[in-house]
């Protein structure tokens, strides 16, 4: 069978140092002593190490020729809030104030909820805040 060492009763300190980058995560554990006054120093590096991963546009950054892969789908989060502002303008506006020959339809809050869940199902809703 395995058997586990038992937890040692002083486990041995460390520090942990992150570098988060745009395009990179590194890190460092460092090995740490108290000193006199009780605050921790390091003593040794343990281990480093670094993630890099890609970058979120497409094309020559290095020329400025760069552009989001996130485009497309900020565009359509910016049409379906502008299309919810407007209707939730038209609930709110005063029957007076809308005209007659405008034909606009009373839209009501519970209306609108339905049609943000049916975008949602069709994966083209509003992300979550």
């Amino acid at each position: 069978m395995n058997q586990q060492a038992a937890p040692s009763p002083n486990p041995t300190p460390y520090i942990l140092g992150l570098d988060i980058g745009p395009q990179s995560i590194g890190w460092v554990l460092l090995g740490a002593q108290q000193d006199e006054e009780g605050r921790w120093e390091p003593t040794a590096i343990e281990r480093t190490g670094v993630r890099v991963f890609e970058a979120g546009v497409e094309g020559d950054i290095e020329q400025g020729k760069d552009e989001s892969r996130a485009i497309d789908r900020r565009s359509a989060r910016l049409a379906r809030r502008r299309l919810d502002r407007l209707a939730r303008r038209r609930v709110a506006a005063p029957r007076p104030l809308l005209p007659r020959r405008m034909g606009v339809a009373r839209v009501v809050p519970q209306r609108l909820a339905q049609r943000r869940l049916r975008y949602r199902v069709a994966g083209v809703g509003p992300t979550p805040h």
